[in-house]
């Protein structure tokens, strides 16, 4: 069967004159009674029967009339869907996002952005920033927020900028930290890198490393327990925690000792309607 078949059939069943049917198909009077025979030919089954009124629907006629009013309503709905998804309107945004922007900043983002696209889903993947670069360049997922040095030929938007800091719990000096025993936890290497160079541009000696930790809360809760203190690339891992010391770190000639956290994606998927609304968004952050 055509796609216009199934009009012919809801239109017939609503009007249930020939003539009328026609005229509303654009159709000439001829033709539509043709194609009712093909159509009733191909299905093996007798559609309507004529009537001194117009015609009357046959028992396998009135089930067809129903299903072409539920495959027209689908028809409808499929345009409209891929009307709204062509226009940003509608769909899933698969992001890759490093594991403390997901945890700290995700959250308020996607709320924001929510508010203002209620359709728009979201497949999100949390994972170190040099896995994420990685997923977007191999167009795993759509677009990717990703922290510290960033050497890529990608699109990328500095999102925000954040002060790195020594976290203990108990009060200490720059100069003591030689000497400390320090809690590692897994970094971005990139981050890790950074952290390095500023180590080498304060001390002669490399730092007291006690324990080495995958995750970064894990390292908090041993801070906690004073065994050590730790450098952490985000202060948000310590927002609440009311006995915990921090200093922020600088660079010896008083810069910030900063990173950056980007949104980096293809040129090519500014195509896509969704990406290209939401990178609007982040610029206008």
């Amino acid at each position: 069967m055509r796609d216009q078949d199934w009009a012919i059939i809801s239109k017939l069943h609503s009007v249930k004159n020939i003539t009328k049917t026609a005229d509303l198909m654009f159709m000439t009077q001829p033709t539509l009674t043709k194609r009712i025979q093909q159509i009733e030919e191909e299905l093996g089954i007798v559609l309507v029967s004529r009537s001194s009124t117009g015609v009357v629907f046959t028992s396998e006629g009135e089930y067809m009339a129903q299903k072409a009013k539920e495959i027209l309503h689908l028809f409808d709905d499929v345009a409209k869907n891929l009307e709204r998804i062509n226009n940003g309107e509608e769909g899933t945004l698969k992001l890759g996002v490093s594991d403390s922007f997901c945890r700290f900043s995700m959250p308020h983002l996607i709320k924001e952005y929510n508010k203002m696209h209620k359709d728009i889903r979201f497949d999100i993947i949390a994972a170190r920033s040099h896995e994420v670069l990685r997923m977007v360049e191999n167009h795993d997922v759509d677009a990717g927020f990703v922290r510290g040095e960033c050497e890529s030929s990608l699109e990328q938007i500095v999102v925000s900028t954040d002060q790195l800091h020594i976290v203990s719990r108990d009060p200490l000096s720059l100069s003591d930290l030689p000497q400390l025993p320090q809690i590692d936890f897994i970094k971005d290497p990139s981050i890790a890198r950074e952290i390095e160079r500023w180590w080498g541009g304060y001390f002669n000696t490399s730092p007291s490393v006690f324990m080495r930790l995958n995750y970064a809360d894990t390292c908090l809760a041993m801070i906690l327990e004073g065994l050590g203190y730790g450098i952490f690339p985000d202060i948000g891992y310590t927002k609440g925690e009311k006995n915990l010391f921090t200093i922020p770190l600088e660079h010896k000639d008083g810069a910030k000792f900063v990173h950056q956290t980007k949104l980096v994606y293809h040129h090519e998927s500014m195509d896509n309607a969704i990406i290209k609304d939401f990178v609007r968004f982040i610029k206008a952050g």
